[in-house]
């Protein structure tokens, strides 16, 4: 699209960078992130809470995940599942690997200027 458009993106520059969101926000779209970002955020503001988390891939691993929970076998868990398997980097509209997706996702996390909200940020 962006060729049939005559636009080179290599000659498009960045207007200002993105440094409003938190390492433990800018991970969601990566299997796991969503869950790993509220781990993140209790054991910062609650040290020494234990969190236990089950996340699943794909419709089938979240159907057998939401089973064992309604069977009583998930109780206390906090359950994340993404529809697609690797998460949202690897969804109908993705045009990377997904390795090279999550390595990026990964290095935009480190970048954050802070890992997790402030405390009173999450109220």
């Amino acid at each position: 699209m962006f060729e049939a458009k005559g636009i080179l993106l290599e000659e498009i520059e960045a207007m200002d960078t993105m440094q409003d969101a938190t390492g433990a926000g800018r991970g969601y779209g990566v299997a796991g992130g969503v869950a790993s970002a509220i781990a993140s955020c209790i054991k910062t503001y609650y040290p020494g809470t234990e969190v236990r988390i089950e996340h699943a891939e794909g419709l089938a691993d979240c159907r057998k995940v939401l089973t064992l929970a309604k069977a009583g076998r998930m109780n206390g868990c906090l359950i994340e599942g993404m529809a697609c398997p690797g998460g949202c980097i690897a969804g109908a509209g993705t045009n990377i690997a997904i390795k090279q997706a999550a390595k990026e996702v990964a290095r935009f996390q480190e970048s954050a200027e802070k890992k997790v909200p402030d405390e009173m940020e999450t109220l």
